[in-house]
C-alpha cells in the first residue's frame, strides 16, 4: 500500500503539533520519522492509527480515504502498554481470536510470530508478559502487534533499551516485514535504520522535510548539522570513510563503526 498525507495536520487537543504534511510513504518497505522531542512524531504516529483525528488535511490510500480500521499496529515505546493478558501465549494471539480465526489456528500462528520476533514458544508461550526482561518485552509486543499482519505497522522507538545485538536482531526482523508491509519507525536510532530505509520524513514545524531514501538525508545532515543531530561518534565513522563530494556517502562499514564506537563516550 502507499499511504498519501494530504496537507495532514496532526495535533492533541485541538493544538496542532505537527503539519500540514504533503508526501507519500511507498509500500512495502521501511520508513522512518525523526526529529527533535517534542516535534510531534508520536503525535503523527498515533492520528495514522486512528487514536488521534487530524485536525485538517488527511489522508488517502489509491483514491480512497485512508482508515485504520483493523489495518494498522501501534507499539509504542514502553512496550508494556499493551500488555492486558496473563499469558505471553494470549497475548500474541488476541487479535487473531479478535477476528474469528480458530483457536489451534491461532495457537499455532502465534507460535511461528513469537519465534519470528526470537522468543520460542516452547519457553515463552505461558509466561507472564510483565515478568519478561525488557529486550523480551519489546519483541512480545512486536509480535502481538503485528502477528495479523496488518498492512500498516508504526512503531514508536522499537530499539530503545536494547544492546547492539538485540538490535541487528530485531532489525533484520524488521527488514523481513518491511518486505511485505508499509512499516513507519519513529526513531532517535536513525544511524541504525539508515541502510535499510526506503524514505525518510524529518518533522519539526511546518510541511516537514521528505527524502526519498536513507543516503539522501544522511547527505543532507552532514552538510546541515540543523536538520538532525546525527550522533558526533556516527558522523566520524562516515567522515573516516572519505567521499567524492558529488556523491552520496557510503554507508559506514561495520569495522568503521566499531572503531568508532570505542570512542563514543
Amino acid at each position: 500500500m502507499n499511504l498519501q498525507l494530504e496537507g495532514l495536520v496532526a495535533g492533541r487537543e485541538g493544538r496542532a503539533v505537527v503539519g500540514p504534511l504533503t508526501g507519500a510513504f511507498p509500500g512495502p518497505g521501511l520508513h522512518l520519522v525523526v526529529g527533535r522531542a517534542g516535534s510531534g512524531k508520536t503525535t503523527l504516529l498515533m492520528t495514522l492509527a486512528g487514536f488521534l483525528p487530524a485536525l485538517s488535511g488527511g489522508a488517502r490510500v489509491g483514491q480512497e480515504a485512508w482508515s485504520a480500521e483493523g489495518k494498522v499496529c501501534l507499539a509504542f515505546q514502553n512496550p508494556e502498554t499493551l500488555f492486558f493478558l496473563p499469558t505471553v501465549g494470549e497475548e500474541v494471539t488476541y487479535a487473531l481470536r479478535a477476528r474469528g480465526q480458530p483457536s489451534g489456528e491461532a495457537e499455532a500462528a502465534g507460535g511461528e510470530w513469537l519465534s519470528r520476533w526470537g522468543l520460542p514458544a516452547q519457553t515463552f508461550w505461558g509466561r507472564n508478559p510483565l515478568t519478561l526482561s525488557g529486550g523480551e518485552k519489546r519483541r512480545a509486543a512486536l509480535a502481538a502487534c503485528t502477528v495479523f499482519r496488518p498492512p500498516l505497522v508504526l512503531l514508536d522507538e522499537p530499539l530503545a533499551g536494547l544492546d547492539a545485538e538485540g538490535q541487528d536482531s530485531l532489525l533484520a526482523v524488521l527488514a523481513g516485514l518491511a518486505a511485505e508491509a508499509l512499516v513507519i519507525v519513529v526513531t532517535h536510532d536513525v544511524e541504525a535504520f539508515l541502510p535499510h530505509a526506503r524514505g525518510l520524513l524529518v518533522v519539526g514545524g511546518g510541511a516537514g522535510e521528505w527524502f526519498g531514501d536513507g543516503r539522501l538525508f544522511l547527505a543532507a545532515a552532514l552538510a546541515r548539522p540543523d536538520l538532525f543531530p546525527l550522533p558526533d561518534w556516527f558522523r566520524a565513522a562516515v567522515a573516516g570513510l572519505g567521499r567524492p563530494p558529488e556523491e552520496p556517502p557510503p554507508w559506514p562499514t561495520a569495522d568503521a563503526l566499531r572503531s568508532a564506537a570505542t570512542h563514543r563516550n
